[in-house]
This record gives structure tokens, sequence and C-alpha cells, in this order.
């Protein structure tokens, strides 16, 4: 197997080198001026007194996002997995569906919304309601549209938890003592991941405070590049949040060790409740729930429709703007394939290689998540603007690598969890009986890597479909991405438009994420049956698989 490993390591690295070639594009373009080393631009990364102040802003924002969404997350998975009221696993689905409507989307809704009910207030009541073009608009924005991922991580770390530690501390503690001992202690190394997610994505959002007119340090670099087309400029300012970002990716990636990000178990959880509350109690959970679902998601999806003007202005709409939709349709699709088809060997050679090697790729794969749209997109054009790639750069082609690199880290960490849910023992006693590995990895790695597989591009069409800072700078002229046609169509003032646009692009995402939901659900169930079909009876290889059977009755527990 050392060989295996060995050879499949290869392509591994090689995809691993593709993909990082925008995010290395960054460091070349400041840093290299005709071949030559340059350090000049490093003196624009010292930051003004007004860029001071905007990056003041923008870490202000980051924290109350980070802030309210975690809050939030713990409140809402113990209400939903440890005391298990009724409808708890419709509900736990329901927290995530927020995430198919893209931050920039929440902030058109919100700004029209506010207009709307401003204009009524003035009018009919003499009442002037607060502007929700500031700060603590865009904290709202960011905060609705950042929730569903921090519910989400949190939930793998509670639902992954030993229940009996908390059962046995309830022998000896009330409820709340046991959650301020165990519960939170045990569920800290997640905490710091989703506070580390959202506070990189936070940082690096441009598009929501552009929507709301907030001056935040983001729109310093976008501005930089398409104002006054200073690529080493954009990329210097860029340095500061970058550099904050990648030291907080690092430091929570070392303290989760082989936790996992996310889960593709069930709800197992949701069953047996561990916290007894009262029927107040329970009614002030939903009540939390409600007050997130409303404004997350009721409230935008039917200001969208009502906005757009109705099915009929939006099938209008949708054979004007056809062949941006279909060109969006098939590079979503082709960043898709390219993100799964690379997420697979990369996961198995971290997860399965020895030595340094898995390591480095292992924290190298969160170095896009670190990194502003706007750079990755920057870093592309650096790269492949050369006379001998005139048959990549400008074309369709490009488009597709740079929203792989910037999906990349997302879809890594859900075939990184999958794998690590598969025992080697299979492929090694897979080897034995048949050494050809395409076999091997057809019967079986692929079969129990399915449920990731499906998760995993559904996440890569949804995150390029909805991408729109790397899109607008990587896009090939003429051709444009249906964020980049909405961000230009809003600057216009055509309200309809923008809006019937919006809703087509969110009934993409529920489609897909509707066919991944079904299909998942299959692969769950075939992998379940897969793990104990898989060894056959008596295990004639001789390997020792009893290690394993607490992994595979986590799994088969999650999956019932």
């Amino acid at each position: 197997m050392k060989r295996f490993r060995t050879i499949s390591g290869v392509p591994a690295l090689i995809l691993m080198i593709v993909i990082l070639l925008p995010a290395a594009g960054m460091i070349g373009n400041m840093f290299l001026d005709n071949g030559n080393l340059n350090f000049s631009p490093l003196s624009k990364a010292l930051v003004s007194i007004r860029q001071a102040g905007l990056l003041k802003n923008t870490v202000i924002i980051a924290l109350a996002t980070c802030l309210i969404c975690i809050t939030g997350a713990i409140t809402l998975n113990l209400f939903i997995f440890r005391t298990a009221p009724k409808g708890g696993k419709v509900l736990a689905n329901a927290m995530i569906l927020p995430i198919l409507i893209p931050p920039f989307v929440h902030a058109l809704a919100w700004e029209e919304g506010f207009r709307l009910l401003s204009e009524f207030c003035a009018h009919r009541l003499e009442f002037q309601m607060p502007d929700i073009h500031s700060i603590w608009g865009v904290v709202l924005v960011l905060t609705i549209s950042y929730f569903p991922i921090a519910f989400l991580i949190l939930r793998t770390g509670l639902t992954s938890m030993d229940r009996t530690l908390e059962e046995a501390a309830l022998q000896s503690s009330s409820q709340w003592k046991t959650i301020k001992s165990i519960s939170i202690p045990l569920l800290m190394p997640n905490i710091c991941a989703a506070t580390t997610f959202i506070m990189a994505m936070t940082l690096l959002n441009f598009e929501v405070a552009d929507i709301l007119r907030v001056r935040i340090y983001p729109m310093e670099i976008f501005i930089q590049f398409s104002a006054f087309y200073d690529e080493r400029g954009a990329i210097a300012l860029a340095i500061p949040i970058v550099l904050i970002c990648l030291a907080g990716i690092i430091a929570m990636h070392r303290y989760m060790g082989n936790r996992s990000y996310t889960s593709l178990g069930g709800h197992a959880s949701t069953r047996e409740p561990c916290f007894r509350i009262s029927k107040c109690m329970t009614l002030s959970g939903w009540l939390v729930s409600f007050a997130y679902l409303i404004p997350a998601l009721l409230y935008p999806v039917t200001l969208i429709f009502l906005s757009s003007g109705g099915l009929n202005a939006i099938t209008e709409t949708f054979a004007m703007a056809c062949n941006d939709i279909l060109y969006s349709l098939l590079i979503a699709m082709a960043s898709t394939l390219l993100i799964t088809g690379a997420s697979i060997p990369i996961a198995r050679f971290i997860t399965r290689g020895g030595g340094i090697l898995p390591l480095i790729m292992d924290y190298a794969t969160l170095i896009p998540l670190g990194l502003p749209g706007i750079i990755i997109g920057i870093g592309a054009i650096r790269i492949f603007n050369r006379p001998c790639l005139d048959w990549f750069y400008g074309t369709w082609a490009l488009l597709a690598l740079s929203l792989t690199s910037a999906g990349f880290p997302i879809v890594m960490r859900i075939t990184v969890a999958q794998m690590r849910t598969i025992p080697c023992e299979y492929e090694e006693t897979a080897m034995l009986a048949r050494p050809e590995r395409f076999c091997t990895f057809r019967r079986i790695l692929l079969p129990l890597m399915m449920p990731a597989i499906w998760v995993s591009l559904a996440a890569g069409f949804i995150l390029s479909l909805t991408n729109l800072s790397t899109s607008l700078l990587t896009a090939p002229p003429g051709k444009s991405m249906l964020p980049v046609t909405i961000y230009n169509l809003m600057h216009y003032g055509v309200r309809e438009k923008v809006f019937s646009l919006c809703a087509i692009m969110i009934s993409i995402s529920g489609i897909i994420a509707l066919i991944t939901w079904f299909a998942m659900g299959r692969s769950i169930r075939a992998a379940s049956s897969s793990h104990h079909n898989i060894l056959p009876a008596g295990n004639p290889s001789g390997i020792d698989t009893s290690k394993n059977d607490s992994a595979e009755n986590k799994f088969s527990g999650d999956i019932q």
C-alpha cells in the first residue's frame, strides 16, 4: 500500500498546484517585476488613517456577525439536538435553507424592503424608519447569510459528541451547569472553526457593503483595481486582511485536528431528549427559530417574487437573459466537475498518505478561503495573461478555473470528512483480493464516497453559480455570469429585472439542492449497507478490523 499511496499522491499534487495557481499569482504579481524581485508595493500595505478607519469598521462588522451567529447557533443546536422537540428534524433542515440565497441577494431584498417600509411610514404614519445603509445594516444581512454555516459546523460537533458524558453529569449537576461544564467545552473546537469561517467570509465580503453603500476595507481593494487599474496596489492593500484570515485559519485547523467540519449523517440525536425543558422554554425555542427563518427565508423569497412583477415578468426576463443563464449554468457545471474531481484524489492522499506532504496539502487546501475573490481573480489574470497562453486566457476556461479555486476549500472539507469515515482496511483487503487500483476505487471507495460526492457537486455548483467577486474580473469579453448581470442591472435601477434574475438564480439553486437531497438519501442507504458487506465473512484476509468497529457503528448509527 505504500507504493499505492505514493503513486496516488502524484496526481493529487498536480491537481493541487493547478487549483492554487490563481492564489500563487497573487504573490508573483506583487513581488515580481519583469522577472526581478520588487518589494516596493509593500509600502502600500501600510494603511493610511482613512484606511485604518475602514479596517476598524470591517473588524467591528466581522466581530458582531460572529458573536450573533455563534450565540444563535449554539442555542438552536442545543434546542434541536438535546431537547428533541417534535419536528426537530424538519427544523434542522430548514435552518440550512437560507444558504441557498447569496449574501448580495439578501442585501438587495433588505434594501428594497426598507425602502418600501420607509416610504409607507413617512407618508402614512409620519414616522422615520432607521436607515439600513449603515454598519448595523451590513451586520444584519451578513448574520442572516452566514448563520447556516455556523449552524452546520456546530451541529456536526454536537451530534458527534459522546452524550454519555452529559448524561453522567446530569446525575449530579443541573442542566445549565452540564451545558457550561461539559457541552460547551467539548463543542469548543467547532465553535472556533465556525468563528474562523464566518470571520474570514465577513472580512472578505465587499458586495453587501457596496449594495448598502457602506465603506469598508475590502471596497478599497476593489476600487484600487477597478478604478485605478493598479493590480499590485490592490494586492498590497489586501495583505493586512489576508494575514488576519490566514493566521486564524491555520490556528483553527491545527486546533480542530482530525475532527470533521461537517457530517453527512442523519439526525439520530433528535430522537431522545438529553435535557428536559418546560413547555414555555420549548415555545421560546420555536419562537427563536422562527425569528431567524422568517427574515432569512420567508421574507426575502416573498419580497423577491413580488418585486419581480410576478411569474409573467420572471418568464420574460428568463427569455431576455437566456444566453447569460445558460452560460452561467455551463460554467458552474464545469467548475463543479473540476472541484469534485480534484477533491477526491487529494482527500484520499491527505487521509491515507504518510509523511509531511499530506499535512502540507491539508493546510494548503484552505488557502483560498483566506483570499478575497477579487485577489483570486487578479492572480488568475496575472498567471495566464501571457502571449503563449492566449488560447486559455480570455476564455471560459479561465473563469472556470478561478471559480474552482474560490470554491475548493468548502468542498474539500466535505470530501475529507467523508473519506475519514472509511477505514483504509477496506481498500487493503480489496487490493489483496484483486490488486487493481481502478477496480478498488470503483467497487469500494466510490460507493462509500457517493454521499460526499453528491453534496460536493451541489455545493460546488451553487458556490460557482452565485460567486460575484471572482466572476466579475475573470469573465471573458462579451460574456457575463448571472451574478454579474444582476450587479450591472442594479446600478441602472432596473429593479424588476434585477429581482426576476434573483428569483431565477434562487430557483436553480433550490432545484439543485432538492435533487441532491433525494440522491444523497439513496447513496447514504447504499453506503450504509456497503459498510456491512464489503469484507467477506470470517475475514479471510486475516486483517484485524476490530479497531474500526466503533467508526462503523457510529456511521451506521448516524444513518439510522
